[in-house]
């Protein structure tokens, strides 16, 4: 922080026959080695930019709120089922309700496949194809809307840590600055110093800057792995259901199947949301809009060997795509942004020793060795 700073200097050096200064004896740390304690652990921690990308974190959140489905929207999908599966459902209340609402349907449907005997007759599979595809529709609305909800929850998260940063950066500044202005009365000791606190405030606001856009890099590919994983799982229960003989555990894997796809597709939708400034290759809406209706379909399609295959298909192609634009994301990021924003840590990290040092030697000719006694500081 800056010079111009207003603070009162009393407190910081102590009269030694004070209680405090007495309490504080067994501390041997000086002036000088409290301001480069706390010039040091401001540069860690402000490096990491909490308050830059705290502002992003919460725009991000927003924004998810904003793509959640109202109640009335989802109405009349749950009545589909609620017809079917005669069950006394009630609309939702809160997000506790919505999660117990997706598993309580998920098992409504797979009851459903099983008495409809879709699972292993073709004819019966064919028959109830656009019925059950219907149902699905509903069902996904709700999961996605349980996706976006499991998003938001993960990014509040993600907002109290950096709050937690930002705050512990704002209490160290505080106490910098208190201990600056106690020693030199929040004036410059000399012009380098004045030039090089204003190079430095010039440099963190870039930085900040750079920072701010980084955390969209890191919101956007993590979930882009969590997409690609997903879409690992979904082929992988997908490759199961030929193996099985069961019908109950044939529709259990074509639903795992479905959840994970889906999930797969919720992140890939949301990492390109989160980076709008970028189109992310590779995954492309036809491909996207691909697997969408192999879902729709994917309960009645695994009595098909013709359409079994073909669901299969796509799903390894999807998850190679996804796979690629987590791999794309990566080496983007380090080719473009990740050097800006390094060689911009690394200026700072070069001017904050020299102005470190600068002030350092005018202080000791005011302070010289005395201790250090740290003072009670309002925010």
């Amino acid at each position: 922080m800056g010079c111009g700073f207003s603070s009162s200097s009393s407190g910081v050096f102590g009269d030694p026959t004070s209680p405090e200064f007495r309490t504080n004896l067994k501390s041997t740390e000086t002036v000088i080695g409290a301001f480069t304690r706390l010039d040091e652990h401001i540069l860690t921690l402000e490096n990491l930019s909490p308050g830059s990308r705290l502002t992003t974190a919460e725009a991000w959140v927003e924004h998810l709120e904003k793509l959640q489905l109202t109640v009335d929207d989802t109405i009349t999908d749950r009545q589909q089922l609620d017809v079917i599966s005669e069950l006394d459902e009630t609309i939702l209340e809160d997000e506790k309700d919505l999660l117990t609402e997706v598993d309580q349907e998920r098992n409504d449907i797979m009851k459903l496949a099983i008495k409809l005997q879709v699972a292993n007759d073709v004819k019966k599979a064919l028959e109830h194809e656009e019925f059950l595809g219907r149902i699905s529709r509903g069902v996904m609305e709700l999961h996605s809307e349980k996706l976006r909800l499991d998003m938001i929850e993960h990014g509040r998260k993600r907002i109290e840590t950096l709050i937690e940063s930002f705050n512990q950066l704002r209490e160290l500044y505080l106490e910098q600055d208190n201990l600056i202005a106690s020693i030199s009365g929040g004036t410059y000791n000399s012009s380098l110093e004045q030039e090089l606190d204003m190079e430095l405030e010039t440099a963190r606001e870039i930085r900040d800057r750079l920072s701010g856009v980084a955390e969209q890099w890191r919101t956007s590919s993590n979930l882009l792995r969590a997409a690609a994983k997903a879409a690992l799982q979904a082929f992988e229960f997908w490759s199961l259901v030929e193996a099985s003989d069961t019908a109950s555990e044939r529709v259990q894997l074509a639903l795992d199947t479905r959840d994970a796809c889906q999930s797969s597709l919720t992140a890939l939708s949301c990492a390109q949301q989160a980076l709008p400034q970028v189109e992310i290759p590779f995954v492309t809406l036809r491909q996207s809009s691909a697997v969408k209706h192999a879902l729709i379909y994917i309960l009645t399609d695994m009595a098909n060997e013709k359409r079994y295959s073909h669901t299969k298909t796509v799903m390894e192609s999807f998850h190679t795509s996804a796979t690629k634009a987590v791999e794309w994301i990566h080496a983007t990021y380090k080719k473009t942004l990740d050097g800006d924003l390094t060689a911009q840590i690394d200026n700072i990290k070069v001017l904050t020793f020299r102005l470190r040092k600068e002030r350092i030697k005018h202080y000791k000719n005011i302070v010289g060795n005395k201790v250090y006694i740290r003072p009670q500081i309002k925010p």
